[in-house]
């Protein structure tokens, strides 16, 4: 029997206002969907429309076109200010500097929307003491973190602090929006090992954004690859990563660093492969948005858009040439192997 999506996006355009009236489009017919307990990687380079479409589903903005469910019911996402708030969404930030108020305890900003909740619905809140204690001991923190400040504490323990505002309202939706690309290596392992114990526990869904493909590809069940607002691959994190199907999923691989310097040496020269003499990007239309950048582009691709075309039981790539590409193995894509840093890949 399958199961009906918690997060499901049809068709998302967002456009912004550009110097005389005219319009950019950040977001262009994206459709994704998120299954009760699943992570979904969101990965691209700055400007991709990451962080667009996370706001889109948030209803911090307005979108052009296209619709959004959650749990069966359709939002209306151009009126962001009309929308109720919806606290089974929660949102991690990048910056856990800039998420948190310097001028309220962590006790405090964690509390509150748990008591915006419980006024909201006529409950009790006698009891959110006792919740926020909890909440940081499950976070790694100890409970006279509670009356302290955000400048009291590293970034790490900031942004542990703003996962645990995150949950403390029991969400079934949480947006990680590059949620550990401002922190330290070391860092960065624990507050992702944080998320999957707090996702084990709670059976909470994940939309995760990063433009790092091995740090998605450690915590995501499924990967959507976006560039210039398009999808340009989607699948499995397993089959996403050790086979990639698009050019600019390929690119991004060979963009990543390893720590072996004989490995790091050939993604140079792999990466030195891929790059093309510079042309201006066409605007978007019917082409495909990478086919400036890619070695591999035809007339076909300047000229029609590619639509996602399946490439096995969960993957699909939006490439007029996909079938026609060197494998792997002719293409020589140095792999790293999975680090256990993290936990595992899920």
């Amino acid at each position: 029997m399958k199961t009906e999506p918690l997060l499901q996006v049809e068709g998302l355009c967002v456009d912004y206002p550009v110097r005389r009236r005219r319009r950019f489009r950040a977001v262009d017919s994206v459709d994704l969907t998120v299954a009760p307990g699943e992570t979904l990687g969101v990965v691209g380079e700055s400007g991709s429309g990451k962080s667009t479409i996370a706001k889109a589903i948030l209803g911090i903005t307005p979108v052009t076109a296209g619709t959004i469910r959650f749990e069966g019911r359709e939002l209306d996402p151009r009126r962001v200010r009309r929308r109720k708030p919806i606290t089974d969404i929660q949102v991690v930030f990048q910056d856990p500097v800039s998420s948190l108020d310097p001028t309220k305890t962590v006790g405090h900003t964690i509390a509150e929307p748990l008591v915006a909740k419980l006024r909201r619905e006529g409950g009790e809140t006698g009891d959110v003491r006792r919740q926020v204690a909890e909440m940081l001991d499950r976070v790694g923190l100890p409970e006279n973190a509670a009356s302290r400040y955000p400048a009291q504490f590293s970034g790490g323990q900031r942004q542990r602090i703003a996962i645990a505002r995150a949950f403390i309202v029991r969400p079934r939706l949480v947006v990680c929006d590059e949620a550990v690309s401002a922190l330290d290596l070391s860092v960065q392992a624990q507050i992702l090992n944080l998320l999957t114990d707090v996702q084990r526990d709670l059976g909470v869904s994940y939309l995760f954004i990063s433009h790092d493909l091995s740090v998605v590809e450690h915590v995501s069940d499924r990967v959507l690859v976006l560039y210039r607002g398009r999808v340009m691959e989607t699948g499995s994190a397993a089959s996403v990563v050790q086979s990639p199907q698009h050019p600019y999923t390929r690119a991004l691989l060979a963009a990543a660093p390893v720590h072996d310097p004989l490995r790091q040496r050939q993604r140079r020269e792999l990466r030195a492969s891929y790059r093309i003499e510079p042309k201006a990007a066409a605007p978007l239309g019917d082409s495909c948005p990478f086919a400036h950048r890619c070695r591999f582009a035809v007339d076909r691709c300047l000229q029609e858009r590619p639509v996602l075309q399946p490439t096995g039981a969960d993957g699909a790539v939006a490439c007029h040439r996909h079938g026609e590409l060197p494998s792997d193995a002719e293409d020589d894509v140095p792999r790293e192997p999975r680090s256990t840093a993290t936990g595992g890949s899920k």
